[in-house]
């Protein structure tokens, strides 16, 4: 949406697999394109000195690692994850111990507020309690400039229209929509506590996220009905 409006030119993206760790060649303030955007954690973007705003959008715990399983059976590539997926019930999928699977299912989200998506952070901070990390990714969340949520996207684009004058377009199109893939209502009750089991933390951190920041971010006289847009 944003190359859309703004051109290829206006943006960088960081998505190869290098990038995900947080760790892109450059330093955030090196780039002189009005947008970065990828996959990249909060290490890499909480550095004040780039000046820019940090947005994000954060996802239903349980519908994201839903996503993540049924989105890998459905694609042709070759990574230890997709295969992995291609091959395994979705509870053996999330009581699987391969790295490949557990960095990206096991509280993923918070992992990228806390640091980013790689094992090296997680080593790191081992010996920290489920109510540290929660912790320090609350702090790190009260740092984002705007936090919106799937959910709730035409609202929150809307809300970033009128703050930052983007002037995206409402018409959206949902990419990467997988076929065949359950919803979190139609799963028995053990697979269930097994998808709470790995986004225990995901799960804290979204609650708190819209009960305590989200609300305070509209301040940009755009109502929460309101989804219009004012760009071309």
């Amino acid at each position: 949406m944003l190359e859309a409006r703004h051109g290829s030119a206006a943006l960088v993206q960081l998505y190869s697999r290098k990038d995900q760790f947080g760790r892109p060649d450059k330093a955030l303030k090196e780039y002189t394109q009005d947008f970065v955007i990828g996959h990249v954690g909060a290490d890499y973007l909480l550095g004040r000195e780039h000046g820019r705003k940090v947005v994000t959008f954060m996802r239903d715990p349980v519908e994201r690692v839903l996503s993540h399983y049924y989105y890998w059976r459905s694609i042709q590539e070759n990574s230890r994850g997709p295969k992995l997926a291609a091959c395994l019930s979705l509870r053996d999928f999330l009581c699987s111990d391969v790295v490949a699977v557990r960095s990206q299912i096991s509280n993923l989200q918070v992992w990228m507020f806390i640091a980013n998506i790689g094992m090296l952070s997680r080593h790191r901070m081992a010996c920290r309690s489920f109510d540290e990390l929660f912790e320090k990714a609350m702090e790190n969340a009260s740092f984002f400039d705007f936090i919106g949520f799937t959910e709730s996207f035409d609202k929150d684009l809307a809300h970033l229209n009128s703050k930052y004058n983007w002037g995206l377009s409402s018409e959206i199109d949902v990419l990467n929509k997988s076929p065949d893939r359950k919803n979190a209502s139609e799963l028995d009750e053990e697979t269930m506590d097994l998808v709470r089991g790995v986004t225990r933390l995901d799960r804290r951190l979204y609650q708190h996220v819209k009960k305590q920041i989200y609300p305070y971010q509209f301040d940009t006289g755009v109502s929460d009905g309101d989804t219009q847009f004012s760009g071309q």
